[in-house]
């Protein structure tokens, strides 16, 4: 069977609309871009030691946004670091239409992300450009295909001009403690450098919605078919999270 199950969803709009969840007065609450950190304890060390505005906790999108200022131009321009909200695709799909609804049209994403490749250090930062789509979010927003590549959309353009980040292809998978030495194997023979659970269904959404979406991260972890070496805790890894959160928040 093919996914998702009803094909002809795609020629129909949707019933349950993120509008519905967020209060009108809300709608213009979020600056243009906001940055999806991953890790909660990157988020609230960077709270402590960057200048914001103010934080907003939402029930609603089951996030917290933290609003960040710095003069650009002459101008107080504002960003925002969204965190709490889990982690997977389904868990960022949704707090990413809620935000969208509340302001935001830049979306940048920074994780962890799962070397397949044992060339890639840890701590070492990637930007992903074609992320296999193992996951089932992005199918409810784009045509079944085997992967997605990124828009070359500002950001990217950005990234490209300021940031010295890797260009890799990743594999996005919604269950991490189900990959298997064939899947490891498939993907590499393919050249796929990388393993994360957000990034093809993020760019599926960005795409749907003509928004603005880019996906960073950090290489915190190994996969090979022997096995899985974790490296979540290693000094490097965390080092690099925040310098890549502030590097890409006023890019």
């Amino acid at each position: 069977m093919p996914y998702p199950l009803v094909l002809k969803k795609y020629t129909e709009s949707s019933l349950v609309s993120p509008e519905q969840l967020v209060k009108s007065k809300d709608k213009n609450l979020l600056p243009a871009r906001v940055v999806f950190c991953f890790s909660n304890t990157v988020a609230r060390s960077f709270k402590k030691t960057r200048f914001f505005e103010k934080t907003i906790t939402s029930h609603k999108t089951g996030c917290t946004v933290d609003l960040y200022k710095k003069k650009q131009s002459k101008k107080e321009v504002l960003a925002g670091v969204v965190s709490d909200f889990g982690i997977g695709a389904p868990a960022s799909v949704l707090c990413f239409e809620q935000l969208r609804v509340l302001g935001a049209r830049e979306f940048i994403s920074l994780g962890m992300v799962g070397s397949l490749n044992p060339k890639f250090k840890i701590g070492e930062k990637v930007l992903i450009t074609k992320a296999f789509r193992d996951e089932g979010c992005s199918y409810h927003y784009k045509r079944p295909s085997a992967y997605i590549t990124l828009s070359k959309n500002n950001i990217y353009a950005k990234m490209v001009n300021t940031l010295k980040l890797k260009f890799v292809s990743s594999w996005t998978t919604d269950a991490p403690c189900r990959e298997t030495k064939t899947e490891v194997l498939h993907f590499q023979s393919k050249g796929v450098e990388c393993v994360e659970m957000e990034a093809s269904a993020l760019m599926a959404v960005g795409e749907y919605y003509d928004l603005s979406v880019c996906c960073t991260g950090v290489i915190s972890d190994h996969l090979s078919s022997k096995g899985w070496v974790p490296q979540f805790s290693h000094p490097a890894v965390k080092k690099a999270l925040y310098e890549l959160l502030n590097q890409v928040l006023f890019l």
